[in-house]
């Protein structure tokens, strides 16, 4: 924590940086759709768009176009889950894309089949949730429902069922969620020559899901998005990837960041009683760059104490290693800082909606 807060103005010494190694968090499983998010990278891609590209998937062993929830549902493709579990200890993230290929392949041919199907894809999804939990207690499970596609009328009212049945199921789950993509190409691309990006709104999300078809149900997938009648092409796979991060996974991967309370002191000395303004300093490094930051979303200590509106942070390089850092000031009574505590977190929010917590030690002085 040593840096010189007094001579900040003082030229800074450089030092070599080194990107930090990524973390691998979420495990696509599934069948196509999954595939092919995997093949493009194109969860990747979201996560360094939102600026958390410390973090990646895998899907390599899980992710197999063709396959259905059945399939899932059978130990050799258990096994698959399990081997990949047991192998990256910090898979804590599973997007789960399963049951499309049940209807397709079965092709029913009226209400009761299609009932029948429904069952046992929620039948099939329920042993997959059970299995991973079974491996990975804290899992966190995200059932993604599938897009409107170019084939037929988009299938709207068959996927707003699928998805209505998932929500239910969920609730009964801990750690279990829909992740409702229902119109989320409508809204970020529009359709061509009928409505633009924007003009309908996206799906509703958890808990309420309303509205549960976004988009315009009414129009198909636009052939814009899509490789095939089916397929979303790599521009689609990345926009719903971003949708699961701003819904679901951002908070959930919960990136933390270096802070310095004081900078420029050895001893971080809160005078909980006192009126006065706390410097903390957001570190930047090689994969987190201060820029990003959405200074109207910093808050500190126990009771968010927001950062002081009239005094604006400051971007400098208070650790001298060759970085911007970003420093703002928040009133010490209005954290919640007690006489005794030894750590105070600061929380913001990145331009692009994820948020971000950093924590640093602290001595407060005796009453």
């Amino acid at each position: 924590m040593r840096s010189r807060w007094a001579f900040l103005v003082i030229a800074s010494i450089v030092s070599p940086q080194v990107a930090a190694e990524q973390t691998t968090r979420i495990l696509l499983v599934g069948d196509s759709w999954a595939a092919r998010a995997w093949r493009t990278r194109a969860f990747r891609t979201a996560l360094e768009n939102k600026g958390i590209r410390q973090f990646e998937e895998k899907g390599d062993v899980t992710a197999i176009g063709g396959t259905t929830s059945s399939d899932w549902a059978t130990p050799p493709f258990l096994e698959r889950i399990t081997s990949e579990l047991q192998a990256y200890p910090t898979l804590d993230i599973v997007h789960l894309s399963i049951g499309g290929n049940d209807f397709l392949q079965a092709r029913p041919a009226n209400l009761f089949d299609a009932l029948v199907i429904l069952l046992r894809v929620l039948c099939n999804t329920r042993t997959v949730v059970e299995h991973i939990h079974s491996v990975r207690p804290e899992a966190r499970i995200a059932y993604a429902t599938y897009d409107y596609v170019p084939a037929g009328n988009g299938f709207a009212f068959e996927l707003g069922v699928l998805a209505i049945a998932v929500a239910f199921q969920a609730q009964a789950v801990p750690d279990y969620f829909l992740l409702n993509d229902l119109g989320v190409l409508h809204h970020e691309f529009g359709f061509p020559g009928a409505f633009g990006p924007g003009d309908r709104p996206l799906p509703g999300g958890y808990p309420r899901y309303q509205p549960l078809l976004g988009g315009d149900p009414s129009f198909p997938g636009s052939p814009d998005l899509f490789d095939d009648p089916i397929h979303p092409n790599e521009t689609g796979l990345v926009a719903l990837a971003e949708h699961a991060i701003d819904e679901f996974y951002g908070d959930w991967l919960a990136p933390t960041v270096a802070i310095d309370i004081r900078p420029g002191n050895e001893v971080n000395l809160v005078h909980p009683a006192r009126r006065e303004l706390l410097p903390v300093a957001v570190l930047g490094s090689v994969d987190f760059d201060v820029s990003d930051v959405d200074a109207n979303t910093l808050v500190f200590g126990p009771d968010g104490a927001p950062a002081l509106r009239v005094v604006r942070p400051l971007v400098r390089d208070v650790n001298r290693d060759g970085l911007d850092d970003l420093v703002s000031f928040h009133p010490v009574s209005r954290t919640g800082i007690g006489h005794g505590d030894t750590e105070a977190c600061l929380s913001f929010r990145n331009v692009h909606g994820v948020r971000f917590t950093g924590c640093d030690a602290i001595w407060t002085r005796p009453r």
